[in-house]
């Protein structure tokens, strides 16, 4: 059985209750966090801190690691694949946590040109193999297999390019200039879902001049019909009278027929 403080106990001895405000700040904090970000060099999850171990294996304490904050060990190492496309490879530390395997896991495997399969291991693509590919003649060109990652980019066989002479439609957007994209699709692709909302003002603006632009040629198009349906004025000159004859004229044309 539990010991029983016995006995009422001062007023002054209890601690002034929370409020609700107050119980809500401190929750908050023990929060549970689906996506902490990024924790390679520490961080906050919650209500803990995250203190990242050190290249040598160590992990700094109290004092040093508040005075002295270090980054932590790296975890993936930059590589690029067969077109030229950058990515991290992720580093498998010993237990003792001091040394990586510096990523080999991913760096031996192969890409079979053939049929494009890739992640294998060795010289020879399972898959064209179990096809009897005729290109290949059963994964027996070793010509037709090339390595997964690079770790240097001049070392890419097939380089691709990523970058065009289209601009974003935004003026302070960084993919502008050298780094354009390649066709108008892409940058779409782009302004959708990195300036949803910019994008969407910038196509409301286009649909308003257009439906200017269109109204202004209709009336154009209305005038020159409303032209062509009238029928054209003619100037129908009035018919002159016959010229009077004098009365000299006429006694000599008498004398005449005499």
């Amino acid at each position: 059985m539990p010991n029983v403080l016995e006995g009422a106990a001062d007023q002054g001895e209890l601690k002034e209750m929370m409020s609700l405000e107050d119980e809500q700040a401190e929750l908050a904090k023990f929060a549970r966090n689906l996506a902490p970000g990024d924790l390679s060099n520490g961080g906050m999850v919650g209500g803990v801190q995250i203190i990242p171990q050190t290249a040598d294996g160590r992990v700094p304490r109290g004092r040093e690691a508040r005075l002295n904050p270090q980054g932590g060990r790296p975890s993936a190492r930059r590589a690029w694949m067969h077109d030229g496309t950058e990515t991290l490879l992720p580093l498998a530390y010993e237990p003792s946590g001091k040394h990586h395997d510096g990523a080999m896991h991913y760096l031996r495997k192969r890409r079979c040109l053939c049929c494009n399969t890739g992640g294998f291991f060795g010289q020879q693509c399972p898959n064209c193999v179990k096809s009897g590919c005729a290109n290949c003649r059963g994964s027996t060109d070793s010509s037709k297999i090339i390595r997964s990652f690079y770790l240097k980019k001049e070392d890419v066989p097939f380089p691709r390019e990523f970058h065009g002479k289209i601009d974003c439609f935004l003026e302070g957007c960084p993919r502008r200039g050298a780094l354009g994209f390649i066709t108008r699709s892409d940058m779409m692709v782009h302004a959708r879902g990195i300036h949803r909302m910019e994008y969407q003002a910038h196509l409301d603006s286009l649909s308003l001049d257009r439906n200017v632009e269109l109204d202004s040629m209709r009336q154009q198009i209305n005038e020159l019909l409303a032209r062509q349906v009238q029928p054209p004025a003619i100037a129908v000159a009035a018919e002159a009278p016959p010229p009077r004859r004098s009365h000299r004229t006429k006694s000599k044309a008498a004398r005449e027929s005499n």
